[in-house]
């Protein structure tokens, strides 16, 4: 198995991170272990989209279609032990 970090930036949650609802874009690097670059990139998403966090702009992406885009693919030394990043949110600009 591949140890990959994988950076991605997430666009168009509308998220109630500031007392009302607004689209929040962020970053994080997920570290994911897998047989192959495209297999981790699919974990590294489907964790994203399975976190708690995320439901409820999931759940309404009738009113706005969040987007996950893989900016970075490293292969990490196997004996690296990088977690997760945290989340980093911006605020969007409403178009």
């Amino acid at each position: 198995m591949t140890n990959y970090a994988i950076f991605i930036d997430g666009k168009n949650f509308l998220l109630n991170l500031e007392g009302e609802d607004k689209r929040f874009g962020f970053f994080v690097t997920k570290n994911v272990r897998s047989e192959c670059e495209s297999r981790a990139i699919e974990r590294a998403i489907a964790s994203i989209k399975s976190d708690p966090k995320f439901a409820q702009a999931y759940e309404r992406s009738h009113l706005v279609e969040p987007t996950l885009t893989v900016k970075v693919v490293h292969i990490l030394d196997k004996n690296n032990v990088m977690g997760d990043t945290g989340y980093t949110f911006y605020p969007m600009e409403d178009q």
